[in-house]
Formats: C-alpha cells, sequence, structure tokens
C-alpha cells in the first residue's frame, strides 16, 4: 500500500474526495475506516499503517484534538514518511510543526491546483524514499508479524547510551575493587625481620 490517510471522521466525506483525487494519480490508497464483521477496529488500523509507506495526515480543527490521528501522525513521524495537510487554517500540533505542510483549505477538488500538486509531489519524494533498502518503512524489524508494538527508531541510541553507561560504571566498580585491594595489602605489611626499634634513652 502507497497512502495510509489519517483523518478525523468529521472530515470523512473531505478524505474521500482527497483519497480519490490520489487514486486517480496512480497511488494505492487506504482511507476508508469501515471495519468487517469480526475484526476488530484497532488491529485493522494497526495492519494498514504499518504496511504503509506514505502517511498522510490532514489536519483540521476535528482531527488536531482526536487522539487516533496524533498517534497515527505520530507513526507516520517516527518513520520519516509523514506528509501533512491543511484542510483549514488551524494551529497544528506541537510535535509536527517542523513538517511542512501542503495547503488544501481552499482546494476545489481539482488535480491541477497548487496545493494538490504540491501534495503530489511530497508524496512521491516519500514514496521513492520509502522504496530504498535500510529505509524506516521498508526496513523489516519495523514491523514484527503479530507485533502491535514497532521498534521507534528513536529507541535505539537509547539503548546504545544505556549500554556505555553500564560498561562505565562497571569500569568504576572495577577501579574501586582494585584500589581497595591494594590500601588491604598496604594495611597488613610487617616490618622487616631483624628491624628493632631503637632503644630509649634515659637521662
Amino acid at each position: 500500500m502507497d497512502i495510509f490517510i489519517s483523518y478525523a471522521r468529521e472530515d470523512r466525506s473531505r478524505a474521500k474526495t482527497l483519497a480519490d483525487a490520489l487514486a486517480a494519480e496512480g497511488f494505492a490508497v487506504w482511507w476508508d475506516r469501515s471495519v468487517a464483521p469480526g475484526e476488530v477496529f484497532d488491529e485493522v488500523i494497526d495492519r494498514s499503517l504499518k504496511a504503509s509507506k506514505c502517511v498522510v495526515v490532514l489536519w483540521s480543527r476535528h482531527s488536531v484534538v482526536s487522539r487516533w490521528v496524533r498517534t497515527e501522525a505520530a507513526e507516520g513521524a517516527d518513520r520519516e514518511i509523514l506528509v501533512p495537510v491543511l484542510l483549514e487554517e488551524v494551529g497544528i500540533p506541537l510535535a509536527f510543526r517542523r513538517i511542512q505542510a501542503a495547503n488544501l483549505a481552499e482546494w476545489d477538488s481539482k488535480i491541477d491546483s497548487e496545493g494538490f500538486s504540491q501534495l503530489v509531489a511530497a508524496v512521491r519524494r516519500v514514496l521513492a524514499t520509502a522504496d530504498q533498502p535500510g529505509s524506516a518503512a521498508t526496513d523489516p524489524r519495523s514491523v514484527v508479524a503479530g507485533d502491535l508494538h514497532p521498534w521507534p527508531r528513536h529507541s535505539r541510541p537509547r539503548r546504545r547510551a544505556l549500554w556505555v553507561g553500564l560498561a562505565i560504571l562497571l569500569a568504576i566498580l572495577l577501579i574501586l575493587f582494585v584500589l581497595s585491594k591494594n590500601l588491604e595489602i598496604h594495611s597488613t605489611v610487617e616490618p622487616p625481620a631483624g628491624t628493632a626499634e631503637a632503644p630509649s634513652v634515659i637521662y
């Protein structure tokens, strides 16, 4: 799957319009959140999100306060495949402001509009990067069968820092142990044999 569209349920009609326009550009798009009988909603969303190579988040006054949308956007940002879209002039959540958003606030559903063209170009760039070996989107460690918690890339430096800290701690403990042994040896050394104290002289 190429694109996962994240949106608030209040923006469903606009999400469908955008999904149709992106599909017309040749992209495979997942956007319909309806769940078949017997399926679990959050598991379906999670599988579709993990299978995508690009996450397009639609920011509106509804989605900026949606926990689901924020979680899905965070997944896209962690994998470096997030493409934000403004459906209206709203304040984007702080964690996602560093990524430039395509402005579709005035979009009239025409595929030749400037905002939509910018969105398509951004999606193509993300997909081109995602297809490269070793990218976050294609890293097999980022999607584990049956695992709903992929390994975030930012956790790897933390693991390295933890191991370095443990190594330093062990080195300090070893040094302290050696020093304590040396002090113990020096404190128990007896005077050499044959050495006698000088007799005291009484005047």
